[in-house]
């Protein structure tokens, strides 16, 4: 049995290694693509997932205080003048409502005590600390929106 002559069948070598390369880069750049697709899809269920949670908790407080207009309902939680990572948001966002449902079921003109159950709280996530400031207190009807900007504590 002899050896083939490799010097013969070099362009051979070559288009074979050019494939290989292209499988390769090409399946790198599907992996990006995968990636990109993921993250949004990550993003948007856990907003679907909080809508839903958001939804439920509405339907058992109607269902629990009835047809009263004189408390709360509803709270809600909205961001100002910040560029932060929506999972980010989300996760405070999550935090302060939690913090925020000891106002459902309570009457509506205590205002001052509602935004001080957020106003100055610090939460962290990860290694950084965010302290929250409030804005702007809204209770309109029986839902209260609390207007807020997240603040990145800097410790020395």
């Amino acid at each position: 049995m002899r050896v083939p002559n490799f010097e013969r069948s070099a362009e051979a070598f070559q288009s074979i290694g050019f494939v290989l390369i292209g499988v390769v880069l090409g399946a790198i750049a599907m992996m990006i693509v995968e990636l990109g697709t993921a993250q949004t899809l990550t993003n948007q269920l856990s907003q679907s997932n909080k809508l839903v949670n958001e939804l439920q908790e509405e339907n058992k407080n109607l269902k629990k205080l009835g047809n009263r207009r004189d408390v709360i309902l509803k709270t809600s939680v909205r961001f100002e003048n910040t560029e932060l990572d929506i999972s980010l948001l989300d996760k405070l966002e999550t935090a302060i409502s939690n913090e925020l449902k000891v106002a459902v079921g309570q009457p509506i003109n205590l205002p001052h005590i509602y935004r001080q159950i957020v106003q100055g709280r610090e939460y962290v996530s990860g290694d950084k600390r965010y302290r929250i400031r409030v804005t702007m207190l809204s209770i309109i009807g029986t839902e209260m929106t609390v207007y807020v900007t997240p603040e990145e504590v800097v410790s020395d």
